[in-house]
């Protein structure tokens, strides 16, 4: 299966990286079968190809050293709203809204349950054709149950964010969030959403969580109100239901 993937998709297409997680990702998603075919990966793979320039996603993914932080303080195992080319290896699992997804290792976001009960990092850039808000408000709606359920979002800044909703920190435009000398387009934003379960089951240790960010680089910010929220203890009380819509891509993306 190695040589046919090299040879049919160069790393001027598909990077050796990508390769190796989207082999892993088909593999184990087919454990269960006697045999695995490559011709069946290579037509699988090929239609993930196909629809790259179709992907609402374009941005790089955080550096690897933040997401270990945001994974290992904030209790995460899922990564949200990604694609076959996108996800990060570094969670357990991962959620698209693409079924061609599924064939390496995605689980199907069909609706506001798929992610009750789990503790998701959801991530969109300054490049992706990714609506903030209308995302964020996807996330509200998703925390409409009594299951321990936690969202993690590192999104561009917003004016405004929906109730219940925190902002942890401000990651300004010059610290290296893709790279060690990249500046991003805008200040990026790592918000909380959580339901008062998830934060019973999983508490937050705050000192280690700022610590932590603050070690990682010195152009975060911290909004006082958050600090004041955490070490008073005084943070959610349960979020309001809204309307069950079936969650579609087409809410979720820009033209």
């Amino acid at each position: 299966m190695e040589k046919s993937r090299t040879r049919n998709f160069p790393p001027d297409l598909l990077s050796c990286p990508n390769l190796d997680k989207l082999t892993y990702g088909f593999w184990k998603s087919n454990l269960t079968k006697q045999f695995i075919s490559t011709r069946d990966f290579l037509e699988k793979l090929n239609k993930v190809m196909e629809n790259r320039d179709s992907s609402p996603f374009c941005n790089f993914l955080p550096r690897r050293d933040l997401l270990n932080i945001l994974i290992k303080d904030l209790n995460l195992q899922t990564h949200g709203f990604t694609d076959s080319l996108h996800f990060s290896p570094l969670f357990e699992d991962w959620t698209s809204v693409n079924t061609i997804d599924l064939y390496f290792g995605a689980k199907l976001w069909t609706d506001i349950s798929t992610h009750h009960g789990t503790n998701t990092f959801l991530f969109h850039g300054p490049k992706d054709k990714v609506i903030t808000q209308g995302l964020l408000e996807v996330v509200s709606e998703s925390l409409a149950t009594n299951l321990p359920t936690r969202f993690v979002c590192l999104v561009p800044s917003q004016d405004k964010l929906p109730p219940h909703f925190l902002e942890l920190a401000t990651i300004q435009r010059s610290a290296p969030l893709f790279g060690d000398s990249d500046e991003h387009l805008c200040s990026m934003s790592i918000i909380l959403a959580a339901d008062k379960e998830s934060l019973q089951a999983d508490p937050i240790n705050w000192d280690q969580l700022v610590g932590d960010l603050t070690k990682w680089n010195d152009h975060i910010k911290i909004p006082q109100l958050t600090d004041n929220l955490f070490r008073r203890e005084c943070l959610f009380t349960t979020p309001l239901a809204l309307s069950r819509n079936i969650l579609t891509l087409k809410c979720l993306t820009s033209p």
